[in-house]
């Protein structure tokens, strides 16, 4: 950590006399975000480059891939970071969006939400068209990826450091969530960057009572994953607080970038319908990915889940009875119970409609539960055992990631 502090001082004394203003008052970004982001990255290509050395899963599906000993680039420090849902937003920036077989019968890349892959095809142009492969897409989603997880770690910290005071705390979010088992998606051509640095932007918007910045945040979060339309419901509670639950206090304007939020929701099934004359298009493909239409109750999911995998499942049950444990946590110990509603609304759908354990990936967009964790890990025993067993199992699970094995 010392080494950490030292580098970020640095990096506060290169960017101030070029920045000037722009830097001071937000020297921390450098020490706190960027510099735990660096090294965790550096970290997680090592590891890449290790995996390297060692045989890929010999049961994977797609022989072609094990052939030639990568999925998308021939360039391993490039390939690593794009597995599994990867070929589903590649399909969408080159193609946008198709049925290629029966809604929630064949899987169709209408199950994924749009922003992410849009944002990136939008920018696909500054690659030249005569090197416009999958590898050099995948290299610019991934920057993209990384981009927005930064900005998404600097509104957590700035969350922390306004309701707080503690720019210990705020480092502890941060490194917590960079180690988590899941942390090096952010990094990777998926949406939970993303989808990370919308949402904590919204919560942040919201907090300073900047309504229209969290109305439009909160559209975004809308079109980037299944449930981020959800972000509503925490969102509108944190507005009810704000006024004291006093209707004499709404303001129709507040309400209206509200409801920018569902509103984004409804263009884009409106949007999909015209392509597949389905109302819940996204919600309706899942069903080919095992999602299904009736109610489970969640200790069914979480005891006998369906299709588990064996060396996968026992962290998925520890990461999803942690989080669960932290909403109730949240609604309770946060300045505001809006953060413990946003972490419910995430985790309980997950486990209500599938039979099977959700992928942990999920979690590490819930940074009020990490702001838990992190409180915890002022004892020097707690932070430097979550610290250590964290690290390891996301060392473990992209090495894994990296050999073709599914792990999220």
């Amino acid at each position: 950590m010392y080494l950490v502090r030292q580098a970020g001082g640095w990096f506060r004394r290169q960017l101030e006399p070029r920045l000037g203003g722009v830097v001071r008052g937000h020297e921390w970004v450098a020490g706190d975000v960027v510099v735990p982001f660096v090294l965790t990255r550096i970290g997680l290509l090592l590891v890449g480059w290790f995996s390297a050395h060692f045989p890929m899963r010999e049961t994977f599906p797609h022989p072609e891939v094990l052939a030639r000993g990568w999925w998308f680039s021939p360039h391993r420090w490039i390939d690593i970071w794009g597995r599994w849902d990867t070929g589903w937003y590649l399909d969408i920036v080159r193609h946008g969006y198709y049925l290629k077989g029966e809604l929630g019968i064949v899987e169709n890349n209408v199950n994924f939400f749009p922003l992410f892959p849009y944002v990136v095809r939008a920018l696909v142009f500054i690659i030249p068209a005569g090197v416009r492969t999958d590898g050099a897409i995948l290299a610019l989603g991934a920057l993209i990826s990384s981009t927005a997880a930064v900005v998404g770690l600097a509104f957590v910290v700035a969350l922390v450091r306004k309701l707080w005071c503690d720019g210990a705390l705020a480092r502890r979010v941060v490194w917590y969530m960079l180690l988590f088992p899941a942390g090096f998606v952010l990094s990777c051509f998926l949406s939970e960057g993303l989808y990370l640095c919308v949402t904590a932007a919204a919560f942040w918007a919201a907090n300073r009572r900047a309504w229209w910045a969290a109305g439009i945040f909160g559209a975004l979060a809308a079109l980037t994953r299944p449930l981020g339309v959800l972000v509503v419901v925490p969102l509108a509670w944190m507005y009810a607080e704000q006024i004291q639950w006093d209707v004499h206090k709404l303001r129709v304007g507040h309400l209206l970038w509200l409801a920018l939020i569902p509103g984004a929701w409804v263009g884009l099934m409106g949007a999909m319908y015209t392509l597949t004359g389905h109302p819940l298009t996204p919600y309706a493909s899942q069903r080919a990915w095992g999602w299904v239409d009736r109610f489970y109750w969640p200790w069914q999911t979480l005891l006998h889940p369906a299709g588990s995998i064996p060396y996968i499942e026992p962290i998925q049950r520890v990461v999803v009875v942690l989080f669960i444990a932290l909403s109730i946590v949240a609604l309770v110990k946060l300045p505001s119970r809006s953060y413990g509603i946003y972490m419910v609304s995430m985790v309980l759908p997950a486990l209500l409609g599938k039979p099977s354990l959700p992928t942990i990936r999920y979690a590490i967009v819930l940074f009020p539960g990490f702001i838990l964790l992190a409180r915890l890990g002022r004892h020097e025993w707690v932070h430097g055992s979550l610290i250590a067993v964290m690290w390891t199992v996301q060392v473990l699970l992209f090495f894994a990631w990296c050999q073709l094995y599914y792990v999220l």
